[in-house]
């Protein structure tokens, strides 16, 4: 009863309206910290970055305060924020609504006696994070986001209270492992915005097993059709079965996955299907030159630059001169 009347007293001819300067002549610093309690998506397509936070925001309001010897030794309250008046931070590079963080939902702000008020409002935060895609899947993203007093002016200062994020609350994520995370305050003339700066890193395991092995396995397969011998008329079929899976493949990769990341499948499968397509050729002129060495005139100029080109290069790429040296002797 006794912190329900003082309450009542305290908040009595209070406008929460009003902000809480003392001195107009100098701005309301409010100080920034804030809990990561979660990383729950980030968006390769549309470059958004969804986390869960709460902004913990400390200031000065010289109308909140009392003498506690008067009240009980009554050094603290807790109020619903509704009532008294609290800062309204935005996210600057938001991409969902353009609202101060923690506006219309009901959180306790935490009143002293010397008039500091602390309030850690939370929200899910959807901003702007632009992906770089080039080394998918081992690929680090870093993600700013800025949080600003809207149309506050000079009349508020922003400071950090920490250099970091607070990760007391923190519940790892099961597709991201969260590298690096700081916090600071830029001024720009007379505007302060808070930043944060978050650097993820994919967990590229799952899209090593699912994707990467499965082409390096087509890729290895297809050279294994010149093992077949030329009159069992299978070698074609071999290949073009190979050449259909990797074009099924891809399918799958197009249909499962964002359309963002099949663009690296895509470069992916391009590189080792036409390192494929190399090595297919020159084993289909080897394994034919092979197999009808009899019929080739050993003394003609083509016979010699094939020799030379087709047969000492390849030997000069694969290292294995040796062996192409003892095949060469055949002829």
């Amino acid at each position: 009863m006794i912190q329900k009347d003082f309450m009542k007293k305290l908040l009595t001819g209070y406008k929460k309206q009003l902000f809480p300067l003392e001195n107009s002549t100098k701005p309301l610093e409010v100080g920034l910290s804030l809990w990561l309690k979660m990383i729950n998506d980030s968006n390769d397509v549309n470059e958004v970055l969804t986390i869960v936070v709460a902004l913990r925001m400390n200031w000065t309001d010289p109308s909140l305060r009392w003498n506690p010897k008067d009240y009980g030794n009554m050094d603290t309250l807790r109020i619903p924020s509704a009532d008294n008046w609290i800062p309204w931070v935005y996210v600057l590079n938001s991409v969902d609504t353009f609202e101060p963080i923690g506006k219309d939902a009901t959180f306790l702000a935490t009143i002293c006696s010397n008039g500091s008020v602390t309030d850690a409002p939370g929200a899910i935060i959807k901003s702007n994070c632009p992906t770089d895609m080039s080394k998918f899947p081992f690929d680090v993203q870093t993600c700013t986001l800025k949080f600003i007093m809207w149309s506050a002016g000079p009349a508020f200062k922003l400071t950090s209270n920490s250099d970091e994020l607070l990760m007391d609350f923190f519940i790892p994520n099961a597709h991201w492992n969260l590298v690096n995370h700081k916090a600071y305050v830029v001024q720009d003339k007379k505007l302060y915005t808070y930043n944060i700066d978050i650097c993820i890193q994919r967990k590229p395991l799952c899209f090593t097993v699912i994707i990467i092995l499965p082409i390096l396995l087509l890729c290895l397969l297809n050279p294994l059709v010149f093992i077949f011998p030329i009159e069992s008329g299978e070698r074609m079929g071999l290949a073009i079965t190979v050449l259909l899976t990797f074009a099924f493949f891809l399918l799958l990769l197009q249909t499962s996955y964002r359309h963002h990341q099949v663009n690296v499948f895509s470069a992916v499968y391009d590189i080792f299907y036409n390192y494929d397509k190399w090595l297919y050729y020159h084993w289909v002129i080897i394994s034919a030159r092979c197999h009808y060495v009899e019929t080739f005139d050993h003394n003609s100029s083509f016979e010699i630059f094939f020799n030379f080109v087709a047969l000492g290069r390849m030997a000069d790429h694969w290292k294995v001169r040796s062996f192409m040296g003892k095949t060469l002797q055949r002829f």
